[in-house]
């Protein structure tokens, strides 16, 4: 038993909180298919967790970031319950910087990364992986790393939930 992980009922996930490595990881029971509303519930609850992170000179930091935050999530779970995640996470980091990641079929990953400059805008920076293997690697902005992300994941999986 790891000394440093502690579980913690939060909103209406499991949250995972490791003390030694300072951070959180939010389970969430997955028993059949992920809709948009539990991959928002995730993206929600882990936002609610680290948001504190987006903080840099006063709260008004924190409510850009969450208008940022509400707006990328609802375009890339749009685009990301197309493909029939296997599994989906969300966090923020110091610089600040929204991390989006999804497992979909046929062994492809999705990281999606939005770095909030408060003074400069935002850019992203988007990578598709096959196996491991990177087959798209870009930074632009958020309209084109979205469009690039789903041109790429349609020639990879035919097979989509919703077809466009």
């Amino acid at each position: 038993m790891n000394n440093c992980v502690s579980h913690i009922a939060y909103n209406s996930s499991n949250i995972i909180f490791d003390q030694c490595q300072n951070r959180y990881s939010v389970w969430h029971q997955q028993d059949k298919e992920f809709t948009k509303e539990n991959l928002r519930i995730i993206a929600n609850d882990c936002f609610d967790l680290s948001k504190e992170r987006l903080f840099i000179d006063s709260e008004l930091d924190i409510l850009i970031g969450k208008s940022v935050f509400d707006d990328l999530t609802d375009k890339l779970i749009n685009l990301i319950v197309e493909f029939d995640p296997i599994s989906f996470g969300f966090s923020v980091s110091l610089e600040p910087s929204l991390h989006y990641i999804a497992r979909l079929q046929q062994d492809l990953t999705l990281f999606f990364e939005t770095y909030i400059d408060f003074e400069e805008g935002l850019e992203s920076y988007v990578q598709v992986f096959e196996d491991k293997e990177p087959v798209l690697s870009i930074r632009d902005s958020i309209p084109n790393a979205l469009f690039y992300a789903r041109e790429k994941l349609s020639k990879k999986i035919e097979s989509r939930t919703i077809h466009l």
